[in-house]
């Protein structure tokens, strides 16, 4: 699948976790590891510097020609230091990262929360379940629809 990123058509092949809870991140890795055909590589950003430093990394390695940005993002509300908040925020105002698609994967169901996640940009927003059996539902559907079916600028 292909992404267009400041004016290139390149493989665009990981998704990028965004969550500082070691046991969330596992669940949701082996969550996305469940649904059938899943082939891409998962990334980590344990709390929101790290995620705009590794997608800012990634840009530029990107445009030279070295390695692909994630084809989606999961973002988690709650981290240390830079909320998911300032993370959505930042990544809407760079022209370099906005047209990444990130769905917020927060145990938050608050309506402030939600609303402020749209109004920041946000792609979607997916309260985490209580039941692994969820999960596993929830994760089939994402990879399912942003992956499989959505299509990227510049995809063909």
């Amino acid at each position: 699948m292909n992404y267009r990123f400041d004016g290139v058509v390149e493989q665009a092949g990981s998704i990028l976790i965004v969550e500082d809870n070691d046991d969330d991140f596992e669940s949701t890795c082996d969550a996305l590891h469940n649904v059938d055909g899943f082939n891409m590589p998962v990334e980590r950003a344990e709390n929101g510097s790290e995620a705009i430093e590794f997608l800012r990394l990634r840009a530029t390695d990107y445009r030279q020609g070295r390695d692909s940005i994630p084809r989606l993002i999961l973002l988690d509300l709650n981290l240390p230091g830079m909320d998911g908040h300032g993370v959505l925020m930042q990544m809407k105002s760079s022209v370099g990262m906005r047209q990444i698609p990130v769905v917020v994967f927060s145990s938050s169901s608050s309506s402030e929360d939600i609303a402020a996640c749209y109004a920041a940009g946000a792609n979607a927003y997916v309260c985490k379940p209580s039941s692994l059996d969820e999960l596993n539902v929830i994760m089939r559907n994402l990879e399912k629809f942003w992956v499989e079916t959505n299509k990227l600028s510049g995809e063909h």
